[in-house]
């Protein structure tokens, strides 16, 4: 799967960033975050981090390891 990508980071990726960068200054400034904001920011980096997880897990390198005594 080929993804776009800018300066080596996926534009999902940016986008998330942007997007939590933003809560983040709009809360530093003291401006009042509404709950559809908060709602989306949590989609987007759940969505992000879901992607990322189903990639490692379809790529076939999950050997258990076994704890060390």
């Amino acid at each position: 799967m080929n993804e776009s990508q800018v300066f080596g980071i996926s534009v999902r990726g940016w986008i998330t960033v942007i997007m939590v960068s933003t809560v983040c200054a709009m809360a530093i400034m003291k401006i009042n975050v509404t709950e559809p904001l908060y709602s989306l920011v949590t989609m987007a980096v759940g969505f992000f981090l879901g992607q990322k997880t189903n990639k490692i897990e379809l790529s076939g390198n999950s050997t258990p390891k076994t704890p060390i005594a």
